[in-house]
């Protein structure tokens, strides 16, 4: 008998429920890296990473498989939406005060992360890496109910992109605008 365990994360602050995908996986490398490894159902879903679909039999030995080339977790949905919430290895901190380095760096190290970029000094973007030893859906609960340093912990999602056919506006003076 399965036990039916709550997944949840925090996205913008707030608790949001997730359904994990029985046969769908996220990994940090293009189809056609994939297509090299044999894996023939990827899906581009953003600059760097692409999703597989497998039968859900096989989903786990796959994603052992593609976890010796790049960062590999499982695919997710919003269970209130059904919105497509795929994770990469990276998590967005925002501190309750503005950190020195030093203490900045020491947090990184109790995680295992690497500081990828600070875009002010509450504001940063860090890397799991496998001193981790935690997925980010694991690690961003843990920063946002067991860290006091942690104003919000937030996940670094692949967004597909999709484009429009934009028609340029029929009004003479658009491009003095």
């Amino acid at each position: 008998m399965t036990e039916n365990i709550e997944t949840y994360t925090y996205r913008a602050g707030k608790k949001v429920l997730l359904e994990k995908e029985p046969d769908q996986f996220v990994v940090r490398a293009l189809p056609e890296t994939l297509k090299e490894m044999g894996i023939e159902d990827a899906e581009k879903v953003s600059s760097a990473s692409s999703r597989v679909t497998t039968k859900a039999g096989d989903l786990e030995p796959l994603m052992s498989m593609t976890r010796h080339l790049a960062s590999t977790h499982h695919a997710y949905r919003v269970a209130e939406t059904g919105e497509e919430f795929l994770i990469t290895d990276r998590v967005l901190v925002t501190f309750r005060e503005a950190l020195p380095t030093e203490e900045v760096d020491a947090f990184a190290g109790k995680y295992g992360l690497i500081r990828l970029k600070s875009y002010s000094d509450r504001d940063c973007l860090f890397q799991l890496t496998e001193g981790t030893r935690m997925n980010p859906v694991k690690l961003v609960v843990r920063l946002m109910e067991q860290e006091p340093i942690v104003e919000t912990a937030d996940h670094d999602l692949n967004r597909r992109m999709s484009t429009y056919e934009f028609v340029l506006p029929t009004d003479p003076a658009y491009s003095s605008q």
